[in-house]
């Protein structure tokens, strides 16, 4: 949950670090607070939906800058909420105040550090995709990091404050002062420039006893926590009881509880063995603990390998999920609520023993689209499809047209957004590309759980909301979408070809402009062309038939995407 006030603190002390080049090492990263910070500094759009093939590029660059250096990645990711729920109302606190952002990002515009939702996944698919070694913990990941981190003596990568009352040895390399991106070359060695942080160093510089650190974060938020006044203690407890004593007159049962909530407080910092050393050396999961005895044995090894939602775990055990918050006007229904039928279904089958033949069919009467309409579809595009039915059956209202369009003519789009500017919100339309990317999410997460019946899309190729907005803004205003889209070869490919294979069939749902340029087909132009023939079938948008299709457009689309994992 981070140290209240610390990171400011230390910002105004920078003497307490020390300059390193970092190269030639392991190192332990905290992935949640890395996707976290990666994407608010990028200056990636996060009010029309997300960018998610610039994001893809962003860590594959970071990965690179690694590599470079001879550092060896390790990267873990919180896991399940805190099943104790002591830390109820902190969370419940921080929840109101993401709300409150998105109502005013929604109504100014602003920037305002909302996450987009399908973030964490884009981050785990391209990391398997660089083969970086990746574990998601069952609960909070902080812990866990430090742990390992004492027993392979190597340093650990993060933005959260609680790094720096850990007692790690090899110390803490503040994720805002880790210049990656700026690598140093002597020689043939590459190195990373960094700051590094050491309890010792802070102890020293404040003239306090180290064993008193995680009094100071248990006391942190309480005007008693002024440093001076923690150097005249040598344990924790005389600390704890001379800060009962400044707050004023209180019954037995409150100080008794008060200081309950301070020992467990001190008690995060009190380091187990590691559980992740025999995973990332062996592959073997670690079992569970007593508290969550109830989960099935055989979800282990893949909630830490991160192929089962952690969300997973709350349901069993907390029998709630918490939702990304959306770019939207607070006093909106949720766009979550179109996905509630796959997230009971998902709730259902987790407690349910499923044989192998029927996980395809769970997964396909969830969404609604029968089995047989999917032959035709590349097996990269199937979820994508059943996903875009299922939302036009279920979302209210019902999406716009243009939007459907926009959303079709922007499926595999790449990099085709890059350099244009959002346009400014509209709120109809962030509604219902909101319930779409939560329709996804929560398929997904269903097909996660079922196994994976269907192959996962590749979601960094898959949406960009700003592309789609332009889309949509051009659609409505009659701009040809042809110059927009003419860095993208595959979207200039299906302006070209569509009226040539499908003709005035598709004119119905995709009018083009009176422009005649010459182009050869692709594999992807042929997958977008059966992703529209499908919808057709279930929307009011139906065509005739299908001409000229593709032989092999999966061979096709592994041909032009360099290292695509399409599973």
């Amino acid at each position: 949950m981070g140290v209240q006030g610390l990171t400011t603190l230390l910002e105004k002390h920078r003497r307490i670090y020390r300059d390193l080049r970092l190269s030639h090492r392991r190192l332990l990263i905290d992935g949640t607070n890395l996707y976290h910070q990666l994407y608010y500094n990028s200056g990636l759009d996060q009010n029309h939906g997300g960018e998610y093939a610039a994001f893809a590029a962003l860590i594959e660059r970071f990965v690179k800058a690694l590599r470079d250096c001879q550092i060896t990645p390790y990267i873990v990711l919180d896991g399940g909420s805190d099943i104790s729920e002591m830390k109820n109302e902190t969370v419940m606190q921080r929840a109101v105040d993401r709300i409150k952002r998105a109502h005013r990002a929604a109504q100014g515009g602003r920037r305002e550090n909302i996450l987009p939702t399908l973030v964490k996944l884009v981050l785990l698919q391209t990391l398997r995709r660089l083969d970086v070694q990746v574990a998601q913990c069952y609960g909070e990941a902080d812990p866990e990091i430090a742990a390992l981190a004492r027993e392979w003596q190597c340093p650990v990568l993060s933005g959260d404050s609680d790094f720096y009352i850990y007692d790690l040895p090899e110390g803490l390399l503040p994720l805002s002062h880790f210049q990656w991106e700026a690598v140093e070359r002597r020689g043939s060695n590459s190195y990373i420039p960094c700051k590094s942080y050491n309890t010792s160093s802070f102890c020293i510089f404040f003239k306090i006893q180290r064993q008193l650190l995680p009094a100071f974060a248990a006391l942190a938020g309480n005007d008693f926590v002024k440093l001076h006044r923690l150097q005249n203690f040598q344990k924790p407890q005389e600390a704890f009881e001379a800060a009962l004593g400044l707050m004023g007159e209180l019954s037995s049962n409150k100080k008794a509880e008060v200081m309950k909530g301070l020992n467990l407080g001190m008690e995060e910092y009190q380091l187990p063995p590691s559980a992740l050393k025999r995973f990332f050396i062996h592959g073997i999961a670690p079992p569970f603990s007593t508290e969550v005895a109830g989960v099935p044995d055989w979800s282990r090894l893949p909630l830490i390998q991160a192929w089962l939602p952690a969300e997973f775990l709350d349901v069993l055990l907390l029998q709630r999920m918490s939702f990304r918050v959306f770019v939207e006007l607070a006093a909106a229904p949720s766009a979550h609520l179109t996905a509630r039928p796959l997230r009971q279904t998902a709730s259902t089958a987790s407690s349910l023993q499923l044989s192998l033949k029927t996980l395809d069919k769970v997964l396909l009467e969830a969404l609604g689209v029968p089995e047989a309409s999917l032959a035709p579809v590349p097996p990269a595009l199937r979820l994508p499809v059943c996903v875009t039915c299922f939302w036009l059956q279920r979302a209210q209202p019902p999406p716009d047209e243009k939007v459907l369009k926009a959303l079709l003519l922007g499926l595999n789009s790449g990099d085709a957004s890059r350099g244009v500017k959002p346009k400014k919100l509209d709120m109809k339309v962030s509604h219902s590309l909101n319930q779409w990317q939560s329709c996804l999410k929560s398929s997904m997460q269903l097909n996660q759980l079922l196994g994976r019946p269907l192959p996962e899309p590749p979601l960094s190729r898959l949406f960009e909301g700003t592309l789609v907005y332009q889309l949509v803004h051009r659609m409505r205003y009659g701009r040809k979408k042809r110059p927009f889209l003419k860095e993208d070869p595959c979207s200039v490919m299906l302006f070209d070809t569509i009226q040539a294979v499908r003709g005035e069939d598709l004119q119905q749902l995709f009018p083009l402009e009176e422009e005649e340029e010459e182009a050869s087909s692709s594999g992807w132009v042929q997958e977008n062309l059966r992703l529209s023939e499908l919808l057709s079938v279930k929307t009011r948008f139906r065509a005739k038939h299908r001409k000229n299709r593709s032989k092999n457009p999966e061979l096709a689309r592994k041909e032009e995407c360099r290292g695509m994992d399409l599973l």
